[in-house]
């Protein structure tokens, strides 16, 4: 799964969890790993224009370095966040086509934005 990489802090994003298509805005959705709301807070507001938030891919390697965002001071927790969808076979004696059930996969969730300054 890829990973971002802010301030000195590195969470593994949901799917779809790294949108940087509105205009001057980066809006991450990540997985808590075990930290408060206040603490992943206290960690974005450390960042500032000059400091990279990285993109990570699932080995590793950085696969996208963005410069030129602040924390905006947005920031919600999502309790019931649906991160995956895994399709379990059914095991019913008189089918004669293979059903599935589907087992969502929910957890606690970290929406946070950041924006390029106005002035830049």
């Amino acid at each position: 799964m890829e990973k971002v990489k802010y301030g000195k802090t590195t969470y593994t994003l949901v799917p779809g969890g790294f949108d940087t298509f509105t205009e001057d805005k980066l809006i991450l959705r990540h997985l808590k790993e075990g930290k408060s709301l206040e603490e992943i807070q206290e960690t974005a507001k450390a960042v500032n224009i000059n400091d990279s938030i990285d993109l990570i891919g699932s080995e590793g390697q950085i696969m996208r370095s963005l410069k030129g965002y602040a924390y905006s001071g947005q920031i919600c927790e999502i309790e019931d966040y649906l991160v995956e969808e895994k399709a379990i076979p059914a095991e019913a004696e008189n089918t004669t086509k293979a059903e599935t059930d589907v087992e969502e996969i929910r957890t606690e969730v970290v929406t946070i934005i950041f924006s390029k300054p106005q002035n830049q």
